[in-house]
């Protein structure tokens, strides 16, 4: 799915700006199936997704996946529209229930997400400092390549500054994000 996660919304749904949005619990790794085959049966899908950076077989990846793996959400009017098929719907467990009540999410809830999407992507960036400060660190690239060291700062150049033991004291570094991970 590229642009924006909505799905466009079923006449039905047009008429009922109202109708509550519910949670919708997927198949492992089937959320973006379900948004589809949610969508062919017209009902309003939103599937929140972010676009991170992970470390996968010795190399950093851009990735984009879902906010909340397994899990989307559904506006429908339950008085309106009939609910029945969601469940039987492939990439679809069912509906998040608390009792036998399916689970509301406000409106408010929904629109602050869709605030920090980027408007171009559709997707929410990932604005989560990867290290902490005082962090112990490990580089794992580089001519520094197997120094431990503590992390200091973030820049925004994708470098970052590391106290490192260099000649007996300690150095501030800057050197690549990617050349670095948690200790440990």
């Amino acid at each position: 799915m590229t642009g924006s996660s909505l799905m466009q919304p079923s006449r039905m749904q047009e008429l009922d700006p109202e109708a509550p949005w519910y949670v919708v619990i997927c198949k492992p790794r089937q959320e973006s199936v379900a948004v589809e085959n949610l969508a062919r049966q017209n009902f309003c899908v939103y599937l929140p997704r972010i676009q991170m950076r992970k470390r996968r077989a010795g190399r950093w990846i851009d990735s984009v996946e879902p906010l909340f793996p397994r899990y989307l959400f559904i506006k429908i009017n339950m008085l309106l529209q009939n609910a029945a098929p969601i469940r039987s719907t492939l990439g679809v467990v069912g509906l998040l229930r608390f009792a036998q009540t399916p689970a509301e999410v406000p409106d408010a809830v929904i629109s602050a997400i869709q605030a920090r999407e980027n408007a171009a992507t559709g997707l929410l960036e990932n604005q989560r400092q990867q290290f902490k400060v005082g962090e112990a660190v490990q580089v794992i690239e580089g001519p520094l390549k197997g120094l431990e060291g503590v992390f200091n700062q973030a820049r925004g150049d994708g470098r970052v500054m590391v106290l490192l033991e260099l000649l007996g004291q300690m150095n501030r570094v800057v050197i690549e994000q990617d050349w670095v991970m948690r200790a440990g």
